[in-house]
């Protein structure tokens, strides 16, 4: 519905789950070939659910663990991707994604004249980002492990 009706807003019924928005353009080139033109590259979509976790996860840097809000200089990122993706009782995340029509980008930079924008929704079960200084104190944790260790850990557990 999001790119169908052309919205950014969050759905209803938020006491069942938790919701993240993310909004993205991205400008094509139109492929002529025996099906027709070619407006949406499928496989630069499953990137970018697949990029979406790490994509919330960047806001990290921005979020004070002692205080629960964002760190002094920061306050125009956001954060509450990234506090809701590491949500400790959240147990269940599902990411959806839909794109609308094809639009003109004329009036905006760039050399490419059209694209698509693409609306990705990350909901979550139980909801974090619960309202409450103490909640998010006990549910949003200052990492244990370098990047670099989970990887290595990750890659040892698939041998």
């Amino acid at each position: 519905m999001l790119a169908i009706e052309g919205r950014y807003n969050h759905a209803g019924g938020m006491r069942v789950g938790g919701e993240n928005l993310w909004k993205h353009h991205f400008a094509y080139e139109t492929e002529e070939s025996e099906g027709g033109t070619k407006f949406v590259d499928f496989e630069y979509l499953a990137n970018l659910l697949r990029r979406t976790p790490r994509t919330f996860y960047n806001e990290e840097p921005y979020y004070d663990y002692d205080t629960t809000n964002n760190k002094v200089g920061t306050e125009g990122n956001a954060t509450g991707h990234f506090t809701a993706l590491v949500w400790k009782s959240t147990k269940l995340i599902g990411l959806w994604i839909s794109c609308g029509k094809r639009i003109n980008f004329k009036n905006l930079p760039g050399e490419q004249e059209y694209g698509v924008t693409c609306y990705i929704a990350a909901k979550y079960y139980p909801p974090g980002n619960v309202q409450s200084f103490q909640r998010y104190i006990d549910n949003v944790k200052p990492p244990i492990k370098t990047e670099e260790e989970c990887r290595k850990e990750i890659f040892e557990m698939s041998r």
